[in-house]
C-alpha cells in the first residue's frame, strides 16, 4: 500500500507495477459503469497534480473525489472505495 504525505502519493511500486495497479482499478470501476480520471496537470504545486476522481460514465457526473479540489483522491483511495 502507498502512504500519502500532503499532496504527494509516495509509492514503493515500480512504474510498471503502478501502471498495472492503475489498470486493475480502472477495470474494477468500469464494471460498475464508472470511470477513473487522472488530473493531467504536471505542475507540482497544483493540488490536483497526480490525483484522481471517479465519474459516472453515463451521466458524466463526479461521484467521488470532487472536493475540496477537482481531483482529490490517490489511486489507493479509489481502490479502497471500490472495495466498500
Amino acid at each position: 500500500m502507498s502512504t500519502t504525505n500532503d499532496n504527494i502519493d509516495i509509492n514503493p511500486m515500480s512504474d510498471e507495477d503502478y501502471s498495472r495497479y492503475e489498470s486493475r482499478v480502472r477495470a474494477r470501476a468500469a464494471r460498475r459503469d464508472l470511470a477513473v480520471q487522472k488530473c493531467r496537470s504536471r505542475i507540482l504545486g497544483n493540488p490536483n497534480c497526480g490525483r484522481y476522481r471517479v465519474v459516472d460514465r453515463f451521466r458524466n457526473a463526479v461521484v467521488l473525489g470532487g472536493e475540496p479540489h477537482d481531483y482529490s483522491l490517490t489511486l489507493s483511495d479509489v481502490d479502497a472505495w471500490l472495495d466498500d
